[in-house]
């Protein structure tokens, strides 16, 4: 166990010398007489997609240049005000985790909140692959029966001395289901609609939760499929779902609050099945909930897979900027 928690930290360690490393060029090269875009340059030809972004190139440019006589350092210094919620919850995380190392001859086998923590931290860092397969990750979102095309779709090539062809305004329908679904890397294992009108509370989720683990027994019998990834809304986080899921036994990854960058459903199957369905009329539940299911069939088991991959590539981000939201 303590070894698994020196990979972690040492993981950590990586990124911090990494940063410091790229401070010192933007010091020397600031030193020099470099502008900050010449720096940035010079920097991105080196570290590629690991080099600081060139906003964070210029303030540490001003820092060194002495605009600023506060920042002199390479090294962070203790931030003033309340830190950012979601880089609490990870380092509060780290230091759950520190504390368990120390703590485990005394406590035994005591199943814990760190013990999970450790458990996911493990399964990541030795196996991301197997991790990825072993989660399903769920969403809600609102489809209409129209909802109309976007500029880019409803663009036409034209001769340049052509006129403008007109539009109507036109506006989403009122009419509309409320989709819930549950996928993973190898395609849609739950899905449920909900007439307008109907909300989400947390006694209709864990009545969904209930129909998933049922799902789960039936269809993946011989799969390891146990681990649940979904957003910090109320139903998903009040305490009638927390005791569901641990009756159901089915573990949660730690998810940020106000973070739809890190929720697979709203940053990549939400906005590709929602593509398809613009421009189309729908004149019954019973027809837009036919189209998502038969268009959620038509996809690939590496469609799902390289949805899910693109998790991996969110986490690093949401690190580099501090649990910041990132939209692109």
């Amino acid at each position: 166990m303590c070894a698994a928690i020196s990979v972690g930290e040492k993981m950590a360690s990586a990124r911090n010398d990494h940063l410091m490393k790229q401070r010192s060029v933007i010091e020397f090269l600031t030193a020099g007489g470099c502008s900050a875009v010449v720096i940035h340059k010079r920097m991105k030809a080196v570290y590629g997609d690991a080099c600081l972004n060139e906003g964070k190139v210029r303030k540490w440019a001003r820092f060194y240049r002495g605009e600023d006589p506060k920042e002199t350092a390479v090294c962070d210094r203790k931030r003033p005000g309340r830190l950012v919620s979601a880089t609490d919850t990870m380092h509060q995380q780290k230091e759950s985790l520190g504390k368990m190392g120390t703590e485990t001859a005394h406590c035994g086998n005591e199943g814990t909140e760190e013990n999970d923590l450790y458990t996911l931290l493990e399964r990541f860092t030795h196996d991301c692959e197997h991790f990825l397969r072993s989660i399903i990750t769920g969403d809600e979102s609102w489809v209409h029966h129209y909802d109309p095309e976007s500029k880019m779709q409803s663009m036409q090539y034209r001769h340049k001395n052509s006129p403008a062809p007109k539009k109507f305004k036109v506006v989403a329908s009122a009419r509309k289901v409320l989709l819930t679904i549950f996928w993973d890397m190898e395609g849609i294992v739950h899905i449920e609609f909900l007439e307008q009108g109907t909300t989400i509370n947390s006694e209709r989720y864990v009545s969904t939760l209930r129909a998933l683990k049922g799902r789960l027994r039936r269809v993946l019998q011989d799969k390891v499929k146990d681990v649940i990834q979904h957003d910090n809304a109320r139903p998903h986080t009040s305490r009638q779902t927390q005791c569901a899921l641990q009756q159901l036994e089915l573990p949660t990854i730690p998810h940020p609050p106000y973070s739809p960058d890190l929720a697979p459903s709203d940053f990549f199957l939400f906005p590709l099945l929602k593509k398809h369905l613009k421009g189309n009329h729908y004149e019954t539940n019973a027809e837009i909930e036919a189209d998502v299911c038969s268009w959620c069939r038509s996809q690939t088991p590496e469609f799902f897979a390289d949805g899910m991959r693109k998790l991996v590539q969110c986490w690093p981000l949401c690190i580099e900027c501090d649990g910041d939201y990132v939209e692109k």
